[in-house]
């Protein structure tokens, strides 16, 4: 195909022409052709030397890298347009496209690409029947994207020696350090770019950090005396990951009994579970009875509905002469012993009641004996926070010595980020004291303290800890997602108020080569070179780059280690289109 016959020239001559330069080089050159030519169309079969042309453009939305061959009038030609989703670096698949030409003569010509042959891929072809320079623009209509991406200059030659010796004339040397990455490779990949650009950085101080819990949030539950630990009315000690609130009694402590008050206790609560258990079988007894006394008030009723029934049919035939008189006397007497029946039904469902009501008399009786044998100078355990239990020191029964701790309660809803700046540095720390966090344990995590944590300074410490010789300056934040733990290190990047305007990239574009850092610049659509950095001051996801990169260029910001990867075995990558 022919767009593999021109990825298979470029492999071969290691060079791309693009179309501005052969448009402004030639310009003059093929108007006085175009002018003393004809219009004669080439003749005989496609040149598979042909380098390709290749343009690449960019909106908001889309990247395209538009590729095809030196155009020859009256030749159809394939126009290959790769076209990119920027915000995820995945190919457009759900579209169509239309390359509208305009001549410089007035000649009108459209191609039309009604859907992607791969995603990502669109082929408009068609023969372009004038020689001619053409404005261009390829319209793109998707389901959620929608673009016009002017082409200054589409060049149509009278015919192949032209087109060739064009071609030949604008041939330019390829770059140092240059990678070349198939679309189809960077779409897999995710390849994203941005352009440089000036930025105003603050510098910042990074500093070791450490997470604290919040003054007020971390309490202990100890033992006001010796005793032994009883569980709450709720039947179960709290569990450590259990939530608590303030004021909720997580169970009792009971001093210690002599000889006689403990066998009385022990005999007074035997006592109550036996008559839990007589009435929990009570209980059971009038659940089944009340049963059986509604099954047979239904029985009743539904007997007394087809006495009366059959009772009326009796008095109708008596009435027509067509029943005997001790007929309709047996239906009276079933009525009558119906509705005996159902009396005795609903007498029994009252029966049922009251006893119900006995029994739940008997149960709150029970319920104040329980309280009543209470051991005397119970003493109940409060949580004094709203928190989390992290630690359970005893069991139920167990012993427990005066001043033990038996719960520790810990509320980290909030915390403290305590940075450790040395003393040499206070200085730097600027006045509006903003910090961005980072977490080791979960290096993708990236938060501004102030922006998104509701975070602030509680204090600056007034005293350098000898050894390290760090003062404390601690933040107070929100805990994001609970990622952050008591104790877990952090690092802290301190607004130092210096600002500067620098070129700047996202980090993200800056890898490591033998200890070097560089970023990978994009030519064209497919070829990459690669820039040795030297970086200045980092703020946050930015990084100032003092040489090796300019406003205006694209640097890669998602896929540059795998593309270093790439320029390390350049055989591996950069073979022609199979399409």
């Amino acid at each position: 195909m022919l767009h593999h016959d021109c990825r298979s020239a470029l492999d071969r001559t290691l060079l791309v022409v693009l179309l501005s330069v052969v448009a402004w080089g030639c310009s003059s050159e093929i108007h006085e052709d175009l002018d003393h030519e004809g219009h004669e169309h080439a003749v005989g079969d496609d040149d598979h030397d042909h380098v390709a042309i290749g343009v690449t453009l960019f909106t908001d939305e889309l990247g395209l890298y538009l590729e095809y061959p030196p155009l020859v009038a009256g030749v159809e030609a394939r126009f290959l347009a790769h076209l990119t989703l920027l915000a995820s670096g995945a190919p457009l698949a759900d579209a169509s496209v239309r390359l509208e030409l305009s001549g410089d003569g007035g000649q009108q010509v459209t191609l039309v690409a009604e859907r992607a042959e791969v995603p990502g891929i669109f082929i408009p072809a068609g023969a372009i029947e004038d020689p001619a320079i053409y404005a261009a623009r390829l319209i793109v209509d998707g389901a959620d994207v929608r673009a016009t991406i002017p082409i200054e200059q589409v060049l149509v030659y009278p015919d192949e020696a032209r087109a060739h010796a064009a071609a030949e004339a604008e041939e330019v040397e390829e770059p140092a350090d240059v990678t070349h990455f198939l679309l189809e490779q960077q779409w897999r990949i995710g390849l994203r770019t941005e352009v440089v650009e000036r930025r105003t950085l603050t510098e910042r101080l990074r500093v070791p950090g450490v997470v604290e819990v919040p003054q007020g949030e971390l309490a202990v539950v100890g033992a006001p005396f010796d005793g032994r630990l009883a569980a709450p009315e709720s039947g179960d000690l709290p569990r450590i990951g259990e939530r608590v609130v303030a004021g909720q009694v997580l169970g009792f402590l009971d001093p210690p009994l002599s000889i006689g008050d403990s066998a009385a206790a022990v005999a007074n609560e035997a006592s109550l579970r036996g008559l839990e258990l007589d009435l929990m079988g009570r209980e059971l007894d009038l659940e089944a009875r009340s049963v059986d006394v509604e099954q047979a008030r239904i029985r009743a009723q539904t007997r007394l509905e087809f006495a009366r029934a059959a009772l009326q049919r009796a008095e109708t035939l008596r009435a027509s002469d067509l029943g005997t008189e001790s007929e309709l006397a047996q239906k009276r007497m079933d009525v009558e012993l119906a509705s005996r029946e159902i009396e005795g039904a609903l007498a029994l469902a009252e029966s049922v009641e009251r006893a119900r009501a006995r029994l739940d008399q008997l149960r709150a009786d029970a319920a104040i004996a329980t309280t009543a044998a209470e051991v005397p100078g119970r003493a109940p355990l409060v949580a004094p926070i709203d928190g989390e239990v992290v630690e359970v020191g005893h069991v139920r029964g167990e012993a427990v010595a005066s001043q033990a701790t038996i719960f520790r309660l810990m509320d980290l809803e909030r915390v403290w980020l305590v940075a450790n700046v040395s003393e040499f540095d206070l200085a730097a720390v600027g006045d509006d004291l903003g910090a961005l966090l980072e977490i080791p344990a979960f290096p993708d995590r990236r938060f501004d303290v102030v922006a998104d944590l509701n975070g602030g300074v509680v204090s600056v410490g007034r005293e350098v800890q000898p050894g390290a010789r760090t003062v404390a300056l601690r933040f107070a934040a929100d805990n994001p997602d609970g990622l952050l733990r008591a104790g877990m290190y952090v690092d802290l990047q301190l607004a130092t108020g210096s600002a500067a305007e620098a070129v700047a990239v996202p980090t993200t574009a800056v890898v490591t080569e033998s200890g070097q850092p560089i970023a990978f610049v994009l030519l064209d659509g497919e070829t990459f070179q690669k820039r040795y950095l030297e970086l200045g001051p980092r703020d946050g996801d930015l990084v100032s780059v003092r040489a090796g990169l300019e406003p205006g260029e694209r640097v890669v910001t998602a896929g540059a280690y795998l593309l270093r990867l790439a320029s390390a075995s350049p055989a591996e990558f950069g073979h022609g289109h199979a399409h």
